[in-house]
């Protein structure tokens, strides 16, 4: 109804013709995010708590996620302006619309196109909101 097509990542070809995409697919969301206009974050329209909302914070994009978000940190996120929490269908829509509209809600940050892993990425971004301590460093990759 809103002019947007829709595709799951899982059924794309080498030809995009969506303008959203569904990922259905796991390890797949670093490298997405990164090229992302806008992020809906799962796992928050049930009573489990949602999905890491940190690994799209860290590219500085507008991220939306349901009532039920609980991870550590959401409302930093939502009182900077880089995220909103919906309740209905309704309210996630205009919530889209007017983060794709809104320059304002990015949050770019310098390090985000050197991140890959995921676990340096969420730790940036934590960091980034003064909810991780500075002075913990993360062993390389191949030493975890």
């Amino acid at each position: 109804e809103a002019g947007y097509r829709v595709d799951l990542l899982s059924m794309l070809t080498t030809k995009v013709n969506a303008n959203c995409i569904v990922v259905d697919s796991i390890g797949e969301l670093a490298e997405l995010y990164a090229a992302a206009n806008a992020a809906v974050i799962g796992g928050g329209w049930e009573p489990v708590g949602g999905h890491n909302p940190f690994e799209a914070a860290v590219y500085g994009i507008p991220l939306a996620y349901g009532p039920d978000m609980s991870q550590p940190g959401c409302d930093a996120l939502e009182r900077n302006g880089q995220a909103v929490r919906s309740n209905t269908s309704d309210s996630l829509g205009m919530a889209l619309i007017h983060m794709l509209g809104a320059r304002s809600m990015r949050r770019p940050f310098a390090a985000a196109e050197s991140l890959r892993d995921p676990v340096e990425t969420t730790w940036e971004a934590m960091r980034a909101w003064g909810l991780a301590p500075a002075c913990v460093e993360l062993a390389p990759i191949n030493q975890r």
